[in-house]
């Protein structure tokens, strides 16, 4: 029967009427239970869909649970209305998880469980197949209340964070000696659900202390390995650390990286991107001032003198948003300047490889939104050298459209959709201005899901290449990525070329029911050919990963 289904849904990706709303007042309903959600999370699926997770109470008042949705490109529920049951734990709940998309295609799901609302404790890890069904016998224990390899006791687990890489997936987490501040552990699960270091994982012992504690970040460091980066401690002028680690969890560096060197310290926010050339920038705020600092995947800080000024202008600049390219370095923040209008509009500004600025001192406006509130824009690159951004505002000061805003903004700063452009009116819009989740529908438009706490739900909506919301119908690449392929629509042959001149690694071919009918390699050349002429007529889908990446398309056999 699951079989069945799922070649049924599949065939929706070609047939079925488009979902996705037209109207702003209307948005598309991914979870309106009359339970609880929180910490809802947004993945590709891999096949030019997605996938939604969250925490519910719907099983029990006391105890939470993760629930799912998948829906495809055209913006059609694959699974049961209000999602599906993906894991829970009996008799305890499941108070905090970090998703991702393996390398394989699998749902990866990290989950801490305690044994009421509010706690944590227990760390597993589980991989599930396009149904939501478990992929591994049994969940991976990553960790546990107990002794810790490095010395102490472990009185609790929190906040994972995931970052999927070849062959598996990176766990990260605080854990709370006895007596202690948060200590950052990882570890390393394969694909097939190995864990590749110890139970209770690998400390990251050059960020950890007894004294001081902050919020942390990690990502992948193009080379296998992690870069971590942690505010050292939660006062205003608190300094910025970063360590790279290995595969196993090694430390590189001789010392952590005092990022914000030559520099006040942080107010509290920040933002960090590595560049496909192993370039790092973190932007970060403090008296409302935005600086940002420039190292690379060694360890090596290149403003030695003094951070490089972002914005410095008299008024509020806050809560950058920063995007990177192979070239250039794009920054975005809420900005309330008085020459701009009132409330907070998003600015920008671009620096090439070096640091040097490349629009006018202090910025350019990117999009009017003349907000109400404290903005937190974000933004994802799209064709010819623009960025999609978006800013939440509850109201206008100036009688403009409120709402969940959206812009396609270009690199010199010009917003190529109109100012009334948005995913949702301001009742319906994201808890806080910040509960969202926004990824590149793969066809040069936009694609957000968010959670609403006045209604207690999570909505979605999409917007083409042009800005508008409605039909979703053609058959298009499912990121703008690093691959091109040709010819598409295809009879007996397809090639593959790498835009970079990068190996291409290795290629998976899916059908429209999530089969793997092809694999190949590891590829060392930028370019390769497969004979397509026995295949079935129908839509298919290309993935390849290297040390770039993941970069996916999709194209016809007739």
């Amino acid at each position: 029967m699951r079989a069945l289904y799922t070649l049924t849904a599949s065939l929706l990706l070609l047939s079925a009427h488009a979902q996705w709303p037209t109207d702003p007042n209307d948005p598309l309903v991914i979870c309106n239970a009359a339970s609880d959600q929180k910490d809802m999370r947004l993945v590709a699926d891999g096949t030019g869909g997605w996938y939604v997770l969250w925490r519910d109470n719907r099983l029990a008042s006391d105890r939470y649970a993760v629930f799912g949705q998948r829906l495809d490109a055209q913006g059609n529920l694959l699974w049961e209305p209000n999602g599906r049951l993906i894991q829970e734990v009996p008799g305890r709940s499941i108070n905090m998880i970090g998703v991702t998309r393996m390398s394989d295609n699998k749902l990866f799901l990290a989950y801490i469980s305690g044994a009421g609302s509010t706690g944590a404790d227990t760390l597993r890890a589980m991989a599930y197949d396009g149904e939501g069904a478990p992929a591994w016998a049994e969940p991976t224990l990553l960790a546990y209340p107990g002794p810790l390899p490095g010395g102490g006791t472990s009185g609790g687990n929190y906040f994972p964070r995931v970052v999927p890489v070849l062959n598996g997936v990176f766990v990260g987490w605080g854990t709370n000696p006895i007596g202690a501040a948060d200590y950052v552990h990882i570890a390393r699960i394969l694909n097939d659900g190995t864990n590749v270091m110890p139970e209770q994982g690998v400390e990251v012992a050059s960020l950890n202390n007894s004294i001081v504690t902050g919020p942390w970040t990690m990502r992948h460091d193009l080379a296998g390995g992690l870069l971590l980066e942690e505010r050292w401690g939660n006062g205003a002028g608190a300094p910025l650390y970063a360590m790279r680690v290995d595969s196993l969890g090694n430390q590189l560096w001789f010392t952590n990286l005092l990022v914000s060197a030559n520099s006040g310290g942080l107010a509290y926010e920040w933002t960090t991107a590595v560049a496909p050339t192993s370039r790092v920038n973190s932007i970060w705020g403090n008296s409302y001032d935005l600086r940002m600092a420039i190292y690379d995947t060694t360890g090596v800080l290149f403003n030695t003198t003094a951070p490089i000024p972002v914005c410095l202008q008299a008024d509020v600049q806050e809560n950058p948003f920063v995007v990177q390219s192979d070239t250039e370095t794009t920054v975005f923040w809420a900005d309330n300047r008085s020459s701009a209008g009132n409330g907070r509009q998003v600015f920008m500004q671009r620096f090439d490889a070096d640091g040097n600025p490349l629009l006018a001192a202090d910025g350019v406006l990117a999009m009017q939104c003349n907000g109400n509130l404290n903005g937190f824009p974000r933004a994802i690159a799209a064709e010819d050298n623009s960025h999609i951004v978006t800013m939440f505002t509850s109201a206008n000061l100036l009688g403009g459209t409120a709402g969940f805003r959206v812009g396609r903004v270009t690199n010199t700063g010009t917003n190529l959709w109109s100012d009334t452009t948005r995913f949702c009116t301001p009742a319906l819009g994201p808890s806080n201005g910040t509960d969202f989740s926004m990824v590149s529908d793969g066809d040069g438009g936009v694609m957000a899901v968010w959670f609403n706490f006045q209604n207690n739900a999570i909505y979605a909506a999409r917007l083409d290449r042009w800005g508008r919301m409605g039909d979703f119908t053609s058959v298009a690449e499912l990121e703008r990525s690093n691959l091109s392929l040709f010819p598409n629509p295809a009879a007996d042959r397809i090639s593959l070329q790498s835009r970079n001149g990068a190996a291409l690694g290795e290629v998976t071919v899916y059908a429209a029911d999530g089969s793997a009918i092809h694999q190949h390699g590891p590829i060392a050349t930028d370019r390769s050919e497969i004979d397509v002429q026995s295949w079935p007529s129908g839509l298919y889908t290309v993935i390849t990963i290297n040390r770039i990446g993941q970069s996916a398309l999709r194209f016809v056999k007739h």
